[in-house]
């Protein structure tokens, strides 16, 4: 997790983890992060999730059926 006050907030997290009953510690994570910008009009948000790539589809597939 990182955390900078009034501009960054990320943490990473395991998809499609579900199950409570399982470890999913040895599995790919992506990565969230919050992003404040200041801008004329206000505050800017930019949320983005990566690392996606790094899951395998089978993973993924049998997860979300």
């Amino acid at each position: 997790m990182t955390l900078e006050p009034e501009r960054l907030f990320s943490f990473t997290w395991h998809p499609y983890a579900i199950d409570p009953a399982v470890d999913y510690s040895t599995e790919a994570q992506t990565l969230v992060e919050f992003r404040l910008e200041k801008i004329a009009e206000g505050t800017r948000l930019r949320i983005t999730e990566s690392g996606f790539d790094k899951i395998p589809l089978t993973v993924e597939r049998s997860r979300c059926a």
